[in-house]
């Protein structure tokens, strides 16, 4: 699975510009272009017989030092990173025979016929950086899962402000509840938040605990430095 997390994603408005036509004309051509191309062949049963694809020797130079760092990244990281770095390689083989088709596609190079093409150092290196920002998508995934609880990134700014307000140790739902009410917040909103076993633990009835959210996120190594 690849993961995208945009870094300060911000959505623009609508507007009413039209799409130039020479752009959907250009996809048109390029995916006319794909459909084209003879993929394997049939063997006497009807199935696909898949044709292997050879790197140059310059883009598998390009894969091997990438693949040597990334070795040295999963002798070093924890069980679920190593996991991780072990897919991102497989998913860097294919990224580079996607964007060579797409490259040949776009640009007309070279005779597909037979799909008796090479993996070109060009593709190569569009593939390990693609494979490096997926990379880092999923580091982030995986320190969001391995941290603790933070009520800075779970909460909106009401809720947020009232459990900065409630003090540190027991204390009772009706005092949680005049807290919330004295800033704006619903009885229901305030009980429904206290079931957060990540904010808080339930001592017995009526009576709960705050918790002490600890951070637990670890900065990692980019792949690149």
């Amino acid at each position: 699975m690849l993961f995208a997390w945009p870094e300060n994603f911000s959505r623009p408005y609508p507007n009413d510009r039209e799409l130039n036509p020479q752009t959907t004309t250009d996809y048109a051509e390029i995916i006319r272009e794909l459909h084209a191309q003879t993929v394997g062949s049939m063997d006497s049963d009807g199935a696909m017989i898949p044709e292997e694809l050879e790197m140059t020797d310059e883009a598998k130079d390009v894969f091997s030092a990438w693949q040597k760092v990334l070795i040295d990244r999963q002798n070093d990281a924890d069980e679920d990173e190593c996991s991780m770095l072990g897919k991102i390689e497989t998913y860097a083989k294919r990224l580079a025979l996607v964007i060579e088709l797409l490259n040949r596609a776009c640009d007309g190079s070279g005779t597909w016929g037979g799909m008796n093409i090479p993996i070109t150092k060009r593709s190569m290196i569009a593939a390990v950086r693609l494979a490096d920002y997926f990379t880092r998508n999923a580091e982030k995934v995986l320190d969001f899962m391995q941290a603790e609880p933070d009520p800075e990134d779970m909460l909106p700014k009401k809720q947020l402000d009232l459990f900065k307000k409630i003090p540190i140790g027991e204390f009772e739902t009706r005092d949680a509840v005049k807290m919330g009410k004295d800033l704006g917040i619903a009885e229901r909103n305030v009980k429904r938040m206290l079931t957060n076993k990540g904010l808080f633990t339930r001592l017995e009835r009526g009576k709960y605990c705050k918790v002490v959210a600890r951070t637990a996120r670890t900065a990692r190594t980019n792949a690149n430095d």
